[in-house]
């Protein structure tokens, strides 16, 4: 059992983590999507972002990523047309 005053202190803290992890996040996604438009960093922050998250670290991190500027379209691998109409036939059988 935690004292209550410590408690506190370490949610607030947890609380402040969290949020500072989520703002980044933001920040490294919004970046990736304006880094094809505008290659250089306009400033610090971008950067660093540049720096630390660059494109193969992003899309490693967030494999399934579907940009939304493609209104929803999602390329296939070659073979993949051939594999779902397979399991589409043995399905019908």
């Amino acid at each position: 059992k935690f004292p209550p005053v410590a408690a506190k202190v370490l949610t607030w803290l947890i609380i402040a983590l969290m949020s500072l992890n989520g703002l980044l996040t933001v920040a490294v996604m919004q970046r990736y999507n304006t880094r094809k438009e505008r290659p250089e960093p306009a400033n610090v922050l971008e950067e660093f972002i540049d720096e630390t998250y660059d494109d193969a670290f992003v899309e490693h991190r967030w494999q399934n990523m579907v940009s939304a500027e493609g209104e929803g379209e999602v390329e296939e691998e070659p073979g993949e047309a051939e594999d779902a109409e397979g399991a589409e036939e043995e399905l019908s059988q």
